[in-house]
Formats: structure tokens, C-alpha cells, sequence
């Protein structure tokens, strides 16, 4: 198929000594259930941040915790298919999403689970942050719906430095499927909810 074919000709990470570690934790089943469950959730007791065409935003704070935040991006003329190769694809990623200074594979598990490293600059004053990340995909190739599951990980090719503040991933994942009305369209959920760490300021902290 073209997905098939597509995906085919992706560029595969290296193997490393690191693939021999046995003990990373693992994505289950019950995680993506509970990803299609946070995105089915009803949200009215969330606050919306954000409501323009294609782009809705809400949060919930949480007292004496690090508010989670969903997100539904609406993409025309942009196939699910494509869209999970654009956010899965590490070296596509760093290509269209200049956030990062460096995102990359560090390792895989099994065909479809492996570790992942990410930094990201901040903004003028602020110190960068980096991720270590284990990321488990599920992909429905029949009705295109694309699951990525991200929990937190640590690994020895990328200990914590001076240079990034370690920031913590408490749950993240992204639902991407066809839209309702479009099939050459796309809908993307998000839900992130991240612990940056280290001193930020106020501002910052309550957008």
C-alpha cells in the first residue's frame, strides 16, 4: 500500500549498545486506551484557553499539580497518514518544527516502541529543556488512525547536563485520524501535561 511503501523508505535509527538494556518500562495496551479515553472525555469542566478555526485549547488546573493540557488541531488538506510520518519521523521533525535543537531516536525496543531524546530552547532569559522520553506507537492502517503514547524514560547516550534543565514527562500522547467531513483532511488530538522544572516566571507559568 502507499502507507506501507511510505513508511518504508523512512530512515531507521542506528543500533547501539543501549538496545541491549532489557528493563525500559513499557507502553501497554491500557495506555493507548487511556489516551482514546482522555480524548473522548468530556471537557466542560475544563477551561478553553483557545477556540479559532483550526486550533482548541483547554486546561485544568489541578491543585498542587502540574496542570494537563488537550489540544484538537484541525489540519486541511493535510492526510492523517502523512501527518503521523511528519510528528513520528525524527528526521522530518527537525526539519518543519524549529522548536527543537535537537530531536532524535536513541533506541528501539521492537519494531514500534523506542526511546526518544528531545531539547528544546526557551524563550530569551530562560534556560532550555530536554526530554528523555520512551514512545510507543499503534497504527489502524484500515481507518488511518494513528495512536503515540510518550512516558518517562531516562538513558545512559543522554544523561541530564548543564546545558538543559531535565524536564519530566508525566503523560503525553497524540490521537491523529481523518477528519468527520474530510478524508484529505486531518484532526490531530494532544495531551500534555510536563513537569519543565527548574525556575520559570509567573507569566510564564500561568498561560
Amino acid at each position: 500500500s502507499f502507507l506501507v511503501n511510505y513508511f518504508r523508505g523512512s530512515p531507521k535509527p542506528e543500533k547501539s549498545a543501549a538496545e541491549e538494556i532489557t528493563d525500559w518500562p513499557k507502553i501497554t495496551d491500557e495506555d493507548f486506551a487511556a489516551l482514546l479515553a482522555e480524548e473522548a472525555a468530556d471537557r466542560s469542566s475544563w477551561t478553553e484557553v483557545k477556540n479559532e478555526k483550526n486550533v482548541k485549547v483547554w486546561k485544568n488546573k489541578i491543585q498542587g499539580s502540574v496542570y494537563p493540557v488537550k489540544a484538537i488541531f484541525t489540519l486541511p488538506n493535510v492526510t492523517a497518514d502523512v501527518a503521523y510520518e511528519l510528528m513520528h519521523n525524527a528526521q522530518l521533525r527537525t526539519e518543519w518544527d524549529k522548536f527543537y535543537v535537537e530531536y532524535g531516536v536513541l533506541g528501539r525496543a521492537d519494531d514500534i516502541n523506542e526511546y526518544l531524546y528531545q531539547a528544546m530552547k526557551g524563550p530569551p532569559g530562560i534556560s532550555g529543556r530536554d526530554f528523555c522520553l520512551y514512545r510507543g506507537t499503534r497504527c489502524n492502517l484500515q481507518d488511518k488512525v494513528f495512536l503515540l503514547v510518550f512516558k518517562n524514560s531516562s538513558h545512559p547516550e543522554r544523561p541530564a547536563t548543564d546545558k538543559f534543565v531535565r524536564a519530566q514527562c508525566i503523560r503525553s500522547g497524540y490521537v491523529i485520524r481523518p477528519s468527520p467531513d474530510d478524508a484529505q483532511s486531518c484532526q490531530m488530538f494532544v495531551i500534555s501535561q510536563n513537569d519543565v522544572k527548574g525556575a520559570l516566571p509567573k507569566w510564564l507559568i500561568n498561560i
